[in-house]
């Protein structure tokens, strides 16, 4: 089946996550090493370079939540929808740190050493750019909160910016990659 999409892929930009270097920030000792110089040098100096890490942000993995809506009738009511970005980011990584303190049965104190102590190792998933375009179709409400008034598709696109860009090692889109829960705590841990 052909779809005329429009408009035509890779479309608009929407959203994506990214970094950069900080103008203010020196470069942490942690960082030295593993950050390439061609992001940490940006300025002249050794600066601070973000992100650390990356997490699942986006909203068409699957992940559900659920709080009450106040719908445009008025009438306040309970509603599941999907999540994402740093909304769904946030609390996966908030999650993985809970279940290294239980673990640990301590506190983690500042995590950005042992984060980049192991980088490189399988406590991350290197995020590379993939051998072709990755898409996905995404179904919307046309009124924003339901059916009733039927659904529009979108054609996204993803890693088609043009201006940042994974890379093996350390990028500055993905940091020092994708964390594997498990792996991140038992090295957090270990």
């Amino acid at each position: 089946m052909h779809h005329d999409w429009v408009p035509h892929p890779p479309g608009d930009f929407l959203y994506g996550g990214g970094g950069g270097t900080s103008r203010i920030f020196d470069e942490p000792s942690y960082q030295r090493g593993v950050v390439p110089r061609r992001y940490a040098h940006v300025w002249g100096g050794a600066n601070r370079v973000v992100p650390d890490i990356a997490a699942d942000g986006d909203p068409s993995t699957g992940f559900l939540f659920g709080e009450r809506y106040t719908y445009p009738s008025g009438a306040v009511k309970y509603a599941e929808s999907r999540i994402g970005g740093t909304s769904l980011s946030c609390p996966l990584m908030a999650g993985v740190a809970a279940l290294a303190v239980q673990k640990g049965h301590d506190r983690l104190g500042l995590m950005n050493p042992a984060l980049y102590h192991h980088a490189g190792s399988a406590a991350f998933r290197d995020i590379v750019d993939p051998p072709r375009t990755i898409a996905l179709v995404r179904a919307n409400y046309v009124n924003g909160y339901s059916a009733a008034d039927g659904r529009y598709y979108q054609l996204r696109t993803m890693n088609q910016t043009g201006t940042i860009s994974t890379r093996q090692g350390y990028d500055n889109v993905t940091g020092l990659g994708s964390v594997r829960g498990q792996q991140l705590i038992d090295a957090l841990t270990g």
